[in-house]
């Protein structure tokens, strides 16, 4: 079975959840965005404003923000930034298609 808009909607929700930090109300316009039919795959994240390759960290997993990891080390050298795993929805799997852009296929 196809994905739902439902549940596209869903995993638009948990990237919104695990980078929450990353937006801005001040510019929504920059937020990801759900596209309905991207590149003739169907579903997709995309998020050009987000964190570096932020596609290529499976939202479900606990992940180093090397990112963050980096300017925080400036101050603590030992330091290791992780973002928290947000629960993805089920009967759907992800995969970057490119560094902002997260494909969302059937489970």
């Amino acid at each position: 079975m196809p994905v739902t808009a439902r549940q596209a909607n869903r995993v638009l929700r948990a990237v919104k959840t695990r980078y929450r930090g990353w937006l801005d109300p001040k510019y929504p316009e920059d937020d990801p965005k759900l596209v309905a039919d991207y590149a003739g795959h169907g579903y997709a994240v995309v998020w050009e404003a987000g964190p570096f390759e932020w596609a290529m960290s499976p939202i479900d997993e606990a992940s180093v923000n090397v990112e963050m990891t980096t300017l925080a080390r400036e101050f603590q050298p030992s330091i290791v930034v992780r973002d928290k795993p947000v629960a993805m929805p089920a009967g759907v799997a992800c995969e970057p298609y490119s560094g902002s852009v997260l494909s969302i296929y059937e489970d």
